[in-house]
């Protein structure tokens, strides 16, 4: 069974909250504000290894930055690049700027190659703060986000 699918088994029960799965040396967690029988509402989502692999972080990063620009098309906004820090290995993709709506949009944090969170945030324009909003997503887009993510940092051990 895939992680993607073992996180939508753990929710489709109803979950809200907190819920997270682990198999092998992955870990995914869900802040999950309401679940059934087809989909989810989430906060947020995020994949991560369970030990920290060793080698160059900012080489693993960029390598799981291209990897979901190219892999993660099917969300309703694509993703792009947005910031690389190869020194800290940590790397953001957002929603591309002319495909974000209502102020609202995705953003990709990439940690070396070792983990990776996925949000949806709304930008106020009065206070000029964005917060974390729930993202209604269908169980088999849940489960496909989350296989992609544990495949891309999974991938090449070599840094």
């Amino acid at each position: 069974m895939s992680l993607g699918r073992a996180l939508v088994d753990a929710m489709r029960s109803g979950a809200e909250g907190p819920v997270e799965v682990i198999d092998g040396d992955l870990r995914v967690a869900a802040d999950v504000q309401g679940s059934g029988p087809y989909g989810a509402v989430l906060r947020g989502v995020s994949v991560e290894r369970t030990e920290a692999r060793e080698g160059d972080r900012g080489q693993a990063m960029e390598r799981a930055v291209e990897a979901l620009a190219e892999r993660v098309q099917y969300l309703p906004e694509r993703l792009a690049p947005l910031e690389l820090d190869a020194p800290s290995g940590r790397g953001i993709l957002r929603t591309r700027r002319d495909q974000v709506r209502d102020a609202e949009y995705y953003e990709v944090v990439v940690d070396g190659g070792d983990r990776v969170d996925v949000g949806r945030f709304r930008f106020d324009r009065e206070t000029g703060r964005r917060r974390r909003v729930g993202d209604n997503l269908g169980h088999r887009v849940i489960e496909r986000l989350v296989d992609d993510l544990a495949d891309v940092l999974a991938g090449p051990e070599d840094g």
